[in-house]
């Protein structure tokens, strides 16, 4: 007749369990304290070898990085464009000088100005360009309103330029644009 097996109490389980897991414990500490210190031996003596090697690579890396900065410091010309812009004002004496007429003029651009920066400067401009976009639109119809004949009349259009240039730099608060660019123009009187 087989024996029975006496019925093993949950307590004793759990404490087998702990001792296998202390062990497992014990060994794993053991191979780090071995390995541990000659993996960094080896690291240490790997290190000094190639120190040479290395040392080159980063002179050849802070080379390249060196020369991308330089190029992203450029200050190269860029054209940014500003908008379309239209503006009618009427006149009594123009309406007086032209009898067909009602006296009033209008006047159609569209604008952009060169601008000197680095990628950087430039992209972060572009990006804060359209905050101001009231204010250049204030800023270029109040130019086109108070234009007289002679300065709409010049081939060049350097008056109008000039009095854009100056109103745009003093909205931004420094110098930001070198020209402005007329990429159409066109008046008419109504």
């Amino acid at each position: 007749m087989k024996r029975p097996e006496p019925e093993r109490d949950f307590d004793d389980v759990g404490w087998e369990r702990r001792q296998h897991t202390l062990e497992i414990f014990k060994v794993v500490g053991t191979l780090s304290l071995i390995f541990g210190p000659v993996g960094a031996l080896l690291l240490w003596f790997s290190h000094s070898a190639l120190g040479d090697h290395r040392e080159r690579q980063i002179s050849q890396l802070a080379e390249k990085s060196a020369d991308s900065s330089a190029r992203k410091k450029s200050r190269q010309p860029t054209e940014i464009y500003l908008g379309e812009f239209r503006s009618s004002s009427g006149s009594a004496q123009r309406a007086k000088e032209s009898p067909g007429s009602q006296g009033i003029r209008v006047v159609e651009l569209e604008i952009s100005g060169i601008m000197r920066g680095s990628t950087d400067e430039v992209v972060h401009f572009e990006r804060g360009l359209g905050r101001y976009q009231n204010r250049i639109r204030a800023a270029i119809t109040e130019i086109a309103r108070g234009a007289t004949d002679e300065e709409l009349r010049d081939p060049a259009m350097q008056s109008m330029r000039q009095k854009i240039r100056g109103k745009l730099n003093r909205l931004f608060g420094r110098r930001q644009f070198e020209e402005i660019v007329f990429n159409h123009f066109r008046t008419y009187d109504l």
